[in-house]
């Protein structure tokens, strides 16, 4: 049972270190999240962002799709 949380802890750790590095003004920071999305009908869908100085600058399309 304690894996588990260790996985959500580590998950945390990098998307906060990403977070960090954009709002220092790393370029080209990419990670999945969480948001307010028109990618999709649903209001809010787990996609690629660009993150930087502002948070979240770009919500990334979801990229080329297989028929199955």
């Amino acid at each position: 049972m304690l894996s588990g949380h260790k996985f959500y802890s580590y998950a945390g750790a990098i998307f906060a270190d990403a977070c960090l590095k954009g709002l220092n003004g790393v370029p080209d920071i990419v990670e999945c999240s969480f948001v307010q999305s028109s990618v999709t009908e649903l209001p809010f869908f787990a996609s690629k962002v660009r993150l930087g100085k502002n948070g979240v600058e770009e919500v990334l399309g979801l990229g080329p799709l297989s028929e199955l």
